[in-house]
């Protein structure tokens, strides 16, 4: 069974469908980050992998009857197909007119080849008979013309497409279906078309805000498809023999042509403004982007508000084909066909259709604060809603399986076209189309991380998603993100706040579940706590108990679901355990019962989240300055490869997070003046294991209070990271270099030496050299709020007895360091002495 094949399994369950229950988890889907911005190829493979091994592939009923634009009244395809050959469009041998013979078989190329097909659509159209109505779209063969864009570079050029009529110029907002073609019906030829069709598709779903699905049409010889793609689903026609199946066609044809604009799966809510840019009261500038009015309906007494854009704040979530599809704006209120009230912040989104809303989520856990002053912490710290509600295309819901595929769940038989990720090109092969890119450089806005970080992201095959719902929301305040501080000062201080946030969110008996650099906000110094259409109350059941958030930053037992920290068993006790387990296993009425109950998403979840920002943010970035000056010279290939290992080959966090020895090694490849938060952070993660470990001794009891004081030790530490930045000097942070083929040494000042001292300890490594500059000790609280704590010095003069360290080279090796007077440098497993 060669792949680009389709195939029909005995029975439906021999091919597991791989149902998400839940959002799937962002990032590692290739939806938001790991959609490259600035290789075709690669982005070719980022949409067919998120397309999955195989693709539900429908019957043509299925799709006339559950998807395709129904035939306007008027049309009778018998009487269509009769004029076609009163015309000669379709001549005696029952073939179209241009196709003579089989594409195969044509000594044309391919452009040539498939020519007529725009002659044939023309006809068809003039054919209908509707004389009094033009059609909403045609068809045009443009294999060499890139498309226009306007929020995304346009990596791929179509060899035909539908278009709006009265429209001039080549634009990918006007485009609902575009068309690859192969002259051979090989299985390279399929893939590529699959990867070019996709990669089309994607790109009008990504690129036009308006977007709500998009149709894709691929042929092979005289074998056509057509593909559907919606925020939930992503579907391919059986094929077709497109030359002598006229009746197929023509409906295909005629159905587009005519269909109304939210039919072909433009949003009529969305309105794109004329070449008049927008004004910000606030920023007393043109918006230099496009701009829209959008209708928000409010839920609570259906009235309609219009809100015109001013700037795209984010829009990375509207990567990938299926999803959120999330895109945040800076808007204000039309008022009389004017914007006269103050900025805001629109939200529009789809989420899944039995989900709470996000307005509604927030309003519940503003209330749930068991006292005032919890309640009054946790307005402060939360957006403000101004309304919201799902948005409505007449009179019914926005949602793509009542309304789009007309109450059926599409993709649900036995059919699956399976696909294979597309070949690189080999060196000297000539480009393909894809390959080119239209003018200008437009890109994804919203990301944590950076156009070089975004293409190393693996995917997450599935290929059946929940149903979704259309929705925005509208809020008074208009933040930045917290990926888009450089000041590791401010970044720590609002760290802070974020570990006080989740405290008081825990202590309302709720969970976020989804804690990200893009999720944590700021204004005027006050954090906001963003994006809760995760967040869900910890004693409350769901449908969705499956992993969700960024990976990034999320909790390795969240991504493994399954519980990591579950302390081993005294020695004494493991016989009696042993014989007890396994009597409860044969005792139970299920064999393969597991003995541990599923894993349950608590706060302690949120804490490591927080942590991983912390890591992300000390691991990910280059420091441009220290207090203002240049910074000493730093080799970066060591620290490269620990960020390689934490944010980009995920199997590898658990040892991270679980093994006190691997964090310790990471910590030496940073620069000198991150390493002491380096050390906080070690020492954060001991605290946090710790916890794991006491609290997953019981996990019928894991609840609301299960991470203990975190939220304070936590807080108070990066606290006292920032202050301590405040009194020597900002650190400034950056994007990583270009990688280098070879290493560099790092510049060392000659000053004085000093010699590691073997202490003869167990677990004594080996680490890189000291680097020119100097570290200052830092001093932070560890102890409960409630009482006295333990002050534990982190940096070059930590003691290791207090869980801290400093870098250390090999046992008797003699370095150079930047002069330092009477000063004894430790390392947990060693210690260096001034000399």
């Amino acid at each position: 069974m060669g792949p680009g094949k389709p195939t029909t399994p005995p029975h439906a369950q021999s091919l597991p469908l791989h149902l998400s229950t839940d959002t799937p988890v962002r990032v590692k889907q290739t939806s938001s980050s790991s959609y490259p911005d600035d290789s075709s190829t690669e982005r070719g493979k980022a949409v067919v992998e998120d397309a999955g091994e195989a693709i539900p592939e429908i019957t043509l009923d299925s799709f006339f009857e559950d998807i395709c634009p129904k035939l306007r009244p008027g049309i009778v395809l018998d009487h269509v197909i009769a004029a076609l050959k009163r015309g000669a469009m379709i001549t005696g041998g029952n073939r179209w007119k241009g196709f003579r013979v089989d594409p195969r078989f044509s000594k044309l190329v391919e452009d040539e080849t498939f020519r007529p097909l725009q002659n044939v659509a023309v006809a068809i159209i003039a054919a209908s008979d509707l004389r009094d109505i033009e059609p909403t779209v045609v068809f045009s063969n443009h294999p060499t013309t890139i498309p226009q864009s306007e929020h995304r570079d346009s990596y791929t050029r179509p060899d035909g497409y539908f278009f709006r009529e009265k429209v001039s110029g080549s634009h990918w907002k006007h485009i609902p279906l575009c068309a690859e073609y192969k002259k051979q019906d090989r299985i390279d030829d399929r893939n590529d078309n699959v990867s070019k069709v996709l990669l089309g598709m994607n790109h009008c779903m990504s690129n036009d805000p308006r977007r709500r699905f998009v149709y894709g049409m691929t042929i092979e010889d005289v074998n056509m498809r057509i593909w559907y793609a919606s925020r939930a689903n992503l579907v391919v026609t059986n094929s077709f023999n497109f030359v002598k199946d006229h009746r197929t066609l023509v409906r295909i044809i005629l159905s587009l042509a005519y269909a109304s604009e939210a039919e072909l799966g433009w949003d009529p809510t969305i309105v794109s403004v004329s070449s008049t840019r927008a004004v910000s009261q606030k920023m007393k500038r043109a918006s230099p982007e496009p701009c829209y009015d959008i209708t928000v309906r409010n839920a609570n007494n259906g009235s309609e508000q219009i809100y015109r854009t001013i700037r795209m704040l984010s829009d990375i979530g509207a990567n990938a084909l299926r999803g959120h599809g999330t895109r945040v704006w800076e808007a204000q209120r039309l008022v009389d066909g004017k914007q006269r009230e103050a900025p805001v912040v629109l939200k529009d989104c789809w989420i899944d259709d039995d989900r709470p809303r996000e307005g509604d989520i927030l309003e519940e856990v503003r209330r749930s604060h068991p006292d005032p002053e919890g309640r009054a912490f946790l307005d402060k710290h939360l957006l403000t809603v101004v309304c919201h509600g799902d948005v409505k295309i007449d009179t019914a819901d926005d949602n793509t399986r009542m309304l789009m595929t007309r109450g059926r769940d599409v993709g649900t038989g036995p059919g699956r076209f399976t696909v294979q990720q597309p070949n690189n090109r080999k060196p000297g092969q000539q480009k393909t189309s894809t390959d080119d890119k239209a003018s200008g450089s437009k890109e994804a806005k919203g990301d944590h991380r950076s156009r070089t970080e975004r293409s190393s992201v693996p995917g997450q095959r599935m290929f059946r998603y929940h149903p979704k719902v259309h929705y925005r929301i509208v809020f008074v305040e208009v933040c930045q993100a917290l990926f888009m501080s450089t000041s590791i000062m401010s970044i720590f201080d609002d760290l802070a706040q974020t570990a006080q946030v989740l405290q008081r969110l825990h202590e309302a008996g709720w969970v976020h579940r989804d804690i990200s650099l893009g999720n944590v906000l700021e204004r005027d110094g006050v954090v906001k706590l963003a994006d809760f259409e995760y967040a869900k109350r910890l004693d409350g059941t769901s449908q969705h108990e499956i992993r969700t958030g960024t990976a990034d930053f999320m909790a390795v037992e969240v991504d493994e679901q399954n519980y990591i920290f579950i302390p081993r068993l005294a020695e004494e006790d493991d016989i009696d355990q042993l014989f007890a387990n396994n009597l409860k296993l044969n005792t139970s009425l299920n064999k393969t019962q597991q003995l541990l109950p599923p894993l349950r998403y608590n706060p302690l979840h949120e804490f490591e989240s927080v942590w991983w920002m912390g890591v992300y943010v000390i691991f990910r970035k280059i420091v441009v300055s220290v207090n203002g000056e240049e910074p000493s010279a730093h080799d970066y290939q060591s620290q490269r490869h620990w960020a390689s290992n934490m944010f980009e080959n995920y199997a590898k966090r658990d040892k991270v997070i679980g093994y006190e020895g691997q964090f310790s090694l990471a910590i030496d490849a940073l620069h000198a003046n991150i390493f002491p938060i380096g050390g906080a952070l070690r020492a954060l993660r001991a605290r946090l294991v710790d916890r794991y470990r006491e609290v997953e001794k019981d996990l019928e009891n894991i609840d609301h209070t299960s991470a203990g004081d975190l939220g304070g030790i936590f807080s108070r530490t990066f606290t006292a990271v920032s202050h301590k930045l405040k009194q020597m000097g900002d650190i400034i942070i950056g994007e990583f270099p270009p990688e280098k083929n070879s290493l560099e040494e790092p510049s060392v000042q000659v000053a004085s030496t000093v010699e590691c001292e073997d202490v003869a300890r167990p677990g004594c490594r080996a680490s890189s050299p000291l680097t020119e500059q100097a570290v200052p000790s830092l001093t932070v609280q560890t102890g409960s709020a409630m009482g006295p704590g333990n002050s534990t010095t982190l940096g070059h003069q930590a003691d290791p007895s207090k869980d801290a360290f400093s870098k250390q080279p090999p046992p008797g090796k003699r370095v150079e360091i930047y002069p330092r007077d009477k000063l004894t440098y430790y390392h947990r497993a060693g210690r260096m002495s001034a000399k």
